[in-house]
Order: C-alpha cells, then sequence, then structure tokens
C-alpha cells in the first residue's frame, strides 16, 4: 500500500517509519527506546539512559504499552533554544552538548546526542557557537512520532 494525503500532511502525520524518515531535509532523528506508563502519565525511556515525559495529548499511548519497545521520532524542525521561562504544554528542556555545527545561512544544523545516538536539531543561525559547548534545548513531543520497530508502523 502506498501511502496517501498531502505532502504536508504525510510529512507531519506519517503512517509509517519509512514515510517518516523519506519526507524531510535533514532526516527525522529515530532514537531507540521503551515506552513507560505508570500513574497516567507516559515516558519514553532512552537505552541509554534519560528518559522524556510525553505530554498529556498522548494519553491514548498509556493503555497496554507499558513496556513496549519505540523509535522515537523527533524532527530536527521540532527543536529550539530554550527560553529563560517555563515552557508550554509538551515541550520539554533537554540539556546536550554540541558535537557539530553546520551553519547555512539564517538557520544552524546541530549535531547532538539524545539516548545516545547522534540526533540534527536545526536551530537559528546564532543559537550555537561552538563545538563542545552545553546547550538547553526545547523539544515539542506534541510533534513526536513514535514507531513499533517491530512492524515499522506509527503508534497512534
Amino acid at each position: 500500500m502506498f501511502p496517501q494525503g498531502a505532502p504536508l500532511e504525510l510529512f507531519e502525520q506519517p503512517r509509517t517509519g519509512f514515510v517518516a524518515g523519506f519526507l524531510g531535509s535533514p532526516s527525522i532523528n529515530l532514537v531507540p527506546a521503551t515506552l513507560k506508563t505508570s500513574g497516567g502519565c507516559a515516558a519514553v525511556v532512552f537505552q541509554s539512559g534519560g528518559a522524556l515525559t510525553l505530554p498529556n495529548a498522548r494519553a491514548k499511548l498509556r493503555t497496554g504499552a507499558d513496556g513496549q519497545e519505540v523509535l522515537v521520532g523527533i524532527r530536527p524542525q521540532h527543536f529550539s533554544r530554550a527560553g529563560g521561562g517555563p515552557p508550554r504544554d509538551g515541550v520539554v528542556s533537554y540539556s546536550a552538548v554540541v558535537d557539530l555545527i553546520q551553519p547555512t545561512g539564517t538557520r544552524t544544523f546541530t549535531t547532538i546526542k539524545i539516548g545516545g545516538v547522534d540526533a540534527v536539531a536545526e536551530l537559528q543561525a546564532h543559537d550555537v557557537s561552538s563545538h563542545g559547548e552545553r546547550i538547553n534545548l526545547a523539544i515539542d513531543l506534541n510533534r513526536v512520532v513514535l514507531i513499533d520497530p517491530a512492524s515499522g508502523l506509527v503508534i497512534s
């Protein structure tokens, strides 16, 4: 079956890991994790340590999914530099060390590690100044894609 829908719909709400990885440049970051649910909350726990709590909007994942292996898909565009105020609902703060900086003019592609995996964050041109710098990022988990690695299907 071929994916059907408008390009932006397929980009923002892919139904398979293949489509999530195929659409977009740079590609979506895929980080292996385990889905944990407890007390009405859901989180992804990375294999190398660390966890991100999923927003309340992902409530339907909470039933019967505890312990499920997933690939956490975070698009480079869903990162930003963390501001000084409290983040909005579903946005979490994440501290990372800059491994690589790729300036492109108005944007900078920055490689960091999430869950022990290289991940690319698309930031404003002057958000990062040097390799090895520790930066605080905001990650919009409202837009994260969770993929079942066994079937390749997005968990909705």
